[in-house]
């Protein structure tokens, strides 16, 4: 059944951070609030507020409140950063942060679990109790990744634009394990908040060709499948370099987009040549329950 909604817009409601007032179908009433810290930031002057819906929700009602301000402006100074993506870890930048996928792949394997569970009972109860648990594993992974990509962000202060591998058709012929690993992952979703609380600060973010970023050697360029070792997680290179391999990925994800606009020559130096001891392991990001 819908929830019952009334929809507002700035001339039947007007919102402020310790009073609201809403039209009815009677006489206009008015509400003394009183704001959380984070909610009062939307009332500093920089935000304009737009229209608002009420919504009844398990026997209570609540005001969304929407609100919106121009985004700055690109920035035009700085550096381009390289994101590779994957399973084991969620995101490697080219500066060498690691974002550990492990809590999220934990929960979603017990999630599916559980799914299968309830799916297999069919009663009405284990229909309705599905559609709980959906909503709970989207709420974390929301968040997951939502902390995930402000622990990025945080480094970026003098980053211009970040740059991601287009991983659209990423699903195929994989094997039906890993397809469902990668269609049960958020590459999307993640590229989509990070592009949002990117343009927040002005850094654009664009994706480029995935082919052979895993295999490229981001100190000297060269293609080589065997170089990459699974396994141990290494990328070895006869030119010397002994490299993680989603921090050799994220490197070339750089130099590919930089050689695409003529700003280098498709390789790196940047250290460390050889990976430190125990950034295999880092800590996992802490996020969502």
């Amino acid at each position: 059944m819908t929830k019952p909604t009334v929809a507002f817009d700035c001339r039947t409601s007007k919102v402020a951070k310790d009073h609201i007032s809403l039209s009815t179908l009677g006489d206009r009433i008015h509400i003394d609030i009183e704001l959380s810290d984070y909610q009062l930031q939307f009332f500093d002057g920089t935000w304009n507020v737009l229209g608002s819906k009420l919504i009844k929700r398990n026997g209570c009602w609540y005001l969304n409140v929407c609100v919106s301000k121009d985004a700055p402006q690109k920035r035009e100074e700085g550096r381009v950063l390289g994101v590779d993506q994957g399973i084991r870890h969620l995101a490697v930048t080219s500066d060498g942060k690691f974002v550990r996928g492990d809590k999220l792949n934990h929960r979603t394997s017990q999630t599916r679990l559980r799914r299968g569970e309830l799916d297999s009972k069919g009663t009405p109860s284990s229909r309705k109790r599905l559609k709980s648990l959906s909503r709970r594993e989207n709420r974390f992974r929301d968040d997951f990744l939502h902390c995930a990509v402000k622990s990025i962000l945080e480094d970026c202060d003098n980053v211009r634009l970040i740059v991601l591998e287009d991983l659209e058709r990423i699903e195929g012929s994989r094997g039906r394990t890993m397809n469902r690993r990668l269609s049960n992952w958020a590459f999307a979703r993640f590229r989509s908040i990070l592009e949002n609380k990117a343009e927040e600060r002005g850094i654009a973010v664009e994706a480029i060709d995935a082919r052979y970023t895993s295999q490229k050697c981001s100190g000297c360029g060269e293609i080589e499948k065997s170089n990459r070792n699974h396994g141990q997680h290494l990328y070895s290179c006869s030119c010397g370099l002994i490299l993680n391999d989603d921090l050799n990925a994220a490197r070339t994800i750089r130099n590919n987009y930089l050689l695409s606009i003529g700003e280098g020559d498709g390789v790196q130096s940047t250290t460390p040549y050889v990976t430190p001891p125990g950034c295999d392991k880092p800590p996992a990001l802490a996020g969502g329950s």
